[in-house]
């Protein structure tokens, strides 16, 4: 999947899983043309962009711990197996 600039890439499980928590609608796919690494990709609006600077700088969210975990699962499993969206 080749990088666009309304796209945002991300490698980081916990980030992924955040952002599908709070924005699933978002979420494109993963990227595995790295043999060394997996790219989640998600539709990059301003409430991404939003969601992604609160991550980093530590803001509080109100999320679900059992969706939370889920997508955290699920995002394994799509780095390391064959199942895809």
């Amino acid at each position: 999947m080749k990088s666009e600039m309304n796209k945002f890439v991300t490698s980081d499980l916990k980030l992924q899983a955040f952002l599908r928590v709070k924005a699933h609608s978002l979420f494109l796919g993963v990227d595995k043309s790295d043999p060394h690494r997996v790219l989640f990709v998600f539709q990059k609006t301003d409430k991404l962009s939003e969601l992604v600077r609160g991550y980093s700088q530590g803001k509080t969210y109100k999320i679900s711990p059992l969706s939370f975990g889920n997508f955290l699962d699920e995002g394994k499993s799509l780095i390391f197996g064959n199942y895809e969206l």
